[in-house]
């Protein structure tokens, strides 16, 4: 939906990685939003502050906070100071019970003592998660980056703190992960699939893979595909062909890897094979 006469622009976007689950990304909007909210709700404003009336008080949203509203609860906007930037995630009350028992909390759906919460570590948390939805990405970062941001959210905002046991078997969990990722280098696996592999929750399958890895399950299955690009490249295959063959939507995605890995672009290591 855009407005061609304030240059307002709002997009939903439908992540088939996570049910349950939808963004809505708005740029440019002076509108004074008045929501009934069936499903929780996470905002993280980029640009334009506003104030906002929720939970019989009026506070100030400001760029680079996460403002939590929880079911069956409304909000009103009473005024905004420049035209805003933001992404709203919304997560239906099955999904995020789900979520809150993979990450620890034991006694249902989450309760946030917080509505407010002004910390650039958890904005940009759900500003990366946002854009993984926003833009072409594999199902096994949205479901990473949702684990992550939750997890985060959880401990600092929710009046039950995630408890996470030590397992013993993190280390072969681990090496079980990895092994299916690279045999299934081509397919969109889940994390999901990785957790069940490995035996363990999604969120402690995360946790384990980056103290053994260095990196999270996502990333290391990008730095595997670029290297099974390089090789195809190196072996003169075409620049679509190898992004087909490594497991990328096409390759524009490759291309979009290939530079914030390397600094350089496919036809930049073409060229300079020669």
């Amino acid at each position: 939906m855009q407005d061609e006469s304030s240059g307002e622009r709002i997009e939903f976007h439908h992540p088939l990685g996570l049910p349950g689950t939808h963004v809505l990304r708005a740029r440019g909007t002076t509108r004074l939003w008045k929501i009934f909210h069936e499903a929780y709700a996470m905002c993280g404003i980029r640009r334009g502050p506003g104030d906002y009336y929720y939970r019989r008080r009026t506070r100030l949203a400001p760029p680079g906070g996460v403002t939590v509203f929880e079911p069956g609860e409304v909000h009103v906007t009473r005024r905004v100071y420049e035209p805003a930037n933001f992404s709203v995630l919304f997560i239906t009350t099955d999904s995020i019970r789900e979520w809150a028992m993979d990450v620890g909390l034991r006694h249902g759906p989450p309760h946030f003592h917080s509505v407010q919460l002004d910390r650039l570590d958890l904005y940009h948390s759900l500003r990366r998660l946002a854009d993984s939805i926003e833009t072409p990405s594999s199902a096994l970062e949205q479901q990473t980056r949702m684990t992550l941001f939750l997890h985060s959210l959880f401990r600092v905002a929710a009046e039950e703190s995630p408890q996470m046991q030590s397992l013993r078997d993190e280390p072969v969990a681990v090496g079980r992960a990895r092994a299916l990722i690279q045999d299934r280098l081509k397919d969109n696996i889940t994390l999901d699939e990785l957790a069940r592999e490995g035996r363990l929750s999604r969120f402690q399958l995360v946790r384990a893979f980056r103290h053994a890895v260095g990196m999270a399950p996502h990333q290391y299955q990008v730095q595997a595909r670029l290297a099974r690009a390089r090789s195809l490249l190196s072996q003169g295959i075409s620049i679509a062909e190898a992004a087909s063959e490594a497991g990328f939507f096409d390759q524009s995605h490759l291309h979009r890897h290939f530079r914030a890995s390397f600094g350089s672009t496919p036809g930049d290591f073409i060229r300079h094979l020669k």
